[in-house]
């Protein structure tokens, strides 16, 4: 028999620990003759050296947890297709072929910051969702979407391990200071093509890496949800 016990002092820490703890139960790992020592080192990561969470990181981990909160509410779920880690090169991975990205910004202007690949692919088929936020003293915050997934999600390890591992080590008071207008994301929510923003048609030069720049996308023709939806279906399909 094994037993892992949580001696951390701190009240959020030890929240963690029992919500991974038991979300890892109701998993399946019979036949993984490491799920324990997998357990005890994703656990061990959350109690590591701090690491510094920027405020522009944060808004986007609010834009992807937002994301999977919308679709759910329209009756489509991509929980589990979420990047396994943070800082991937596409935020969903539906597929093989299939990639998501999501685009925040809190400017006025529907303008976003891509790299090169997430728009010109010979290997995937991209969408991206845009979010324009709307900082108000009655919006919703990180904490409280964090707080809707952990209701949606209790048993997704995978889903909550993610996210304590992003806010390990910020401030519960951080989690909650910036509120965005709820109402005015869902009116200015947009879905497009990849392949229909703005961009760069070359290939990127042999020996250039890291390519990036700044798409405006009002004046394109965007994706309905519905369309968007048939497109998740048909991975999930496959």
């Amino acid at each position: 028999m094994h037993v892992l016990s949580c001696k951390a002092k701190d009240e959020e820490k030890i929240l963690a620990f029992i919500r991974l703890t038991k979300s890892f139960t109701t998993n399946e790992f019979n036949d993984n003759q490491y799920y324990l020592s997998k357990l005890f080192s994703s656990l061990s990561a959350l109690f590591d050296k701090q690491k510094r969470v920027t405020e522009l990181e944060l808004q986007g981990l609010f834009a992807e947890l937002f994301t999977i909160v919308f679709f759910h509410e329209n009756g489509c779920d991509i929980s589990q297709y979420w990047q396994s880690r943070a800082k991937m090169k596409f935020d969903f991975s539906l597929s093989e072929k299939k990639r998501i990205e999501i685009k925040s910004t809190i400017k006025p202007t529907r303008i976003h910051h891509f790299k090169h690949d997430q728009l010109l692919s010979e290997i995937y088929d991209i969408c991206v969702v845009s979010i324009m936020l709307q900082r108000g003293d009655y919006g919703i915050s990180l904490g409280d979407v964090i707080a809707t997934i952990r209701h949606l999600y209790p048993d997704s390890y995978a889903l909550l391990l993610h996210i304590e591992s992003t806010i390990a080590h910020v401030d519960q008071e951080e989690l909650h200071k910036n509120k965005y207008d709820e109402a005015f994301i869902k009116r200015n929510i947009r879905f497009y093509r990849a392949d229909s923003i703005p961009h760069f048609n070359e290939k990127t030069p042999d020996g250039v890496f890291n390519a990036e720049y700044d798409c405006d996308l009002e004046s394109i023709q965007g994706l309905q949800i519905d369309e968007l939806k048939r497109w998740i279906l048909e991975a999930q399909s496959v």
